[in-house]
């Protein structure tokens, strides 16, 4: 009887594991390489959102602000004024309210061995407006935050702010797929932001990490570079989520990766993403991976809902050196 038992419990978890396979479901409209966008040069790409009719991207090596439009000519990219260095932006997120910008640094040290993430408010040049640590402490400089989305609850602005690692560690527990951590961040009365609370991922986003994230109306993106999957879902009011669908990138012919870079993921309409991928490390370059690109993809099978009241998403385009 107790081998029995061990062998339903056996299938049970096997039964798990399989229905939180990536399934194929995504295909790839356009991409475009950021060089074609914004000149010679290298771009770490690491977040983007759409803002006000155009794409609006950050990255690691840089201040500046890229911006683009939709549909990826490379005539329309664009890099906002400020200074050329570092910035460790990871993540970028549009309060259409405010016509502003927020950034988030990944990790800052605060304490020996202790690090926070910190946001800060950027205007339409790219400059910083505003900084606020963010008291969520982190054990890793480089598994900290990863993904950033404005929304409205009940009327309230608030920040989402994704963590890179499973239970919002790193090392071998940061590895345990399916324990994504979200923060959820709201707005002081003098404009600043504080953590509120902390959100379970379901079970379903079983990823090694997590890299991005976007919300449309109750539509919910979540990216993992490892995984090399895209998660789509619903947020409720309550922040209750939905289970979702895991969808696997597309790969090459011979079943090697393709886009396992990707870190950023913002919502064009009910049925396309916009997409962003970082450098690709030294050790696989040449093997036909995508880096350094923006790329569109389409939900196959879905049906694109109407745009939620109050969700219109817009840029900054000519205030950040577009047409």
């Amino acid at each position: 009887m107790q081998g029995r038992w061990v062998a339903i419990a056996w299938l049970i978890g096997v039964g798990a594991l399989l229905a939180q396979e990536p399934e194929p479901g995504l295909k790839v409209v356009s991409e475009v390489a950021c060089a074609d966008l914004f000149g010679p040069g290298t771009y770490e790409a690491s977040g983007l959102v759409l803002a006000e009719g155009r794409l609006h991207l950050v990255f690691d090596n840089l201040a500046q602000v890229g911006s683009l439009t939709p549909d990826l000519d490379p005539a329309s990219g664009a890099l906002s004024p400020g200074r050329v260095g570092f910035s460790d932006y990871e993540a970028i997120a549009y309060d259409p309210e405010l016509r502003c910008f927020y950034v988030a640094i990944e990790a800052e040290e605060v304490g020996r061995k202790t690090w926070r993430p910190r946001i800060l408010r950027l205007d339409a040049s790219g400059a910083a407006t505003g900084s606020w640590q963010v008291e969520r402490k982190l054990y890793s400089d480089n598994k900290g935050v990863e993904g950033l989305t404005f929304v409205r609850r009940g009327g309230k602005p608030y920040l989402l702010a994704l963590l890179e690692g499973n239970y919002g560690e790193s090392s071998d527990r940061g590895r345990e797929v399916g324990n994504g951590r979200l923060l959820v961040l709201g707005q002081t009365a003098d404009g600043g932001w504080a953590l509120e609370r902390e959100l379970e991922l379901p079970k379903t986003v079983a990823f090694v990490d997590y890299a991005g994230i976007d919300v449309r109306g109750d539509q919910v993106a979540i990216v993992s570079q490892t995984s090399a999957a895209l998660w789509v879902g619903t947020l409720g009011d309550d922040w209750s989520f939905g289970e979702g669908r895991l969808l696997e990138f597309p790969r090459q012919a011979d079943g090697s990766l393709r886009y396992g870079r990707v870190e950023g993921v913002a919502w064009l309409d009910g049925t396309r993403l916009a997409l962003c991928s970082d450098q690709e490390a030294p050790r696989d370059r040449g093997k036909g991976r995508v880096e350094q690109a923006v790329h569109v993809v389409e939900l196959l099978g879905a049906v694109d809902p109407p745009a939620p009241a109050g969700a219109t998403r817009g840029g900054l385009a000519g205030r950040l050196g577009g047409d």
